[in-house]
């Protein structure tokens, strides 16, 4: 098995995986995208990455991920709690 990028001429064989009930009861996806859908989100969409399992020309498994910018650095701001009576026992 080899893990390796998506390739156009993989579309076909990612749609037959999703196709499966068993696969898709297991995902957010909702079932039977056209393939125009699966081309869009994997060859269009702004940040996505698709990465393939094959052995030899079968694709037996897909992932999929999309970065969607940079979150601001978070910033905490500390709270100290005070007794009733403004002092610790």
């Amino acid at each position: 098995m080899i893990i390796r990028h998506y390739e156009p001429s993989d579309l076909a064989q990612i749609l037959a995986l999703y196709a499966q009930q068993d696969v898709f009861a297991d995902t957010l996806q909702l079932p039977h995208h056209p393939i125009d859908h699966w081309r869009r989100k994997i060859e269009q969409t702004e940040g996505y990455s698709c990465l393939v399992a094959v052995h030899g020309d079968e694709v037996l498994g897909q992932v999929g991920w999309q970065v969607a910018g940079v979150l601001p650095p978070l910033r905490i701001k500390g709270v100290q709690d005070t007794p009733r009576g403004g002092r610790w026992s």
